[in-house]
């Protein structure tokens, strides 16, 4: 098993992220209205566990990248309606301090990426074996539920059979 570069990097901001949120969650429990920070604080809920769950995954790393990137362009928008609208610098200095956080989560997504691939696995798409193996195992499977269902006859799954294993 290849180990996740990024894993422990998207675990400590998954966590930081559900922190976050817990003390988010308390200050709208204070003011006691609904607003675009509520919005926010459902978003980084649903970021720190997406984080946690699939820290180790390369198949999910570029889905994490693209939740990164959509925080990190919230984090600007309230900090310019902070400014422009508002004209509160505090609020916009306080969103601005958590924008490292989206930033490494992303960091730790592309590293997830970028996993390298274990020397066996190389070993075999090099040579082609282990591509070949796959496809004949499944197009086998598939021939014998073909043959299971009287689809085709044992003649023709035996055909397919030597066919796919190159007898």
């Amino acid at each position: 098993m290849t180990k996740a570069p990024g894993k422990s990097l998207l675990q400590v901001t998954g966590i930081l992220y559900l922190v976050v949120a817990g003390f988010a969650v308390l200050g709208l429990a204070t003011q006691g209205f609904i607003s675009s920070a509520t919005l926010h604080t459902g978003y980084i809920i649903f970021m720190g566990i997406m984080g946690i769950k699939y820290c180790a995954s390369k198949e999910k790393a570029d889905t994490l990248r693209v939740l990164a990137i959509i925080d990190i362009a919230l984090i600007s928008f309230f900090v310019f309606v902070a400014v422009a609208f508002v004209g509160e610098i505090r609020l916009a200095f306080m969103n601005l301090l958590t924008i490292p956080l989206p930033i490494l989560f992303m960091i730790g997504a592309m590293r997830n990426e970028r996993m390298a691939v274990e020397p066996d696995d190389v070993l075999g798409v090099l040579s082609g074996e282990k591509e070949e193996k796959q496809i004949d195992v499944d197009q086998l499977r598939n021939l014998k539920v073909l043959l299971d269902e009287g689809i085709i006859t044992q003649a023709e799954f035996d055909a397919k059979k030597r066919e796919a294993l190159r007898l």
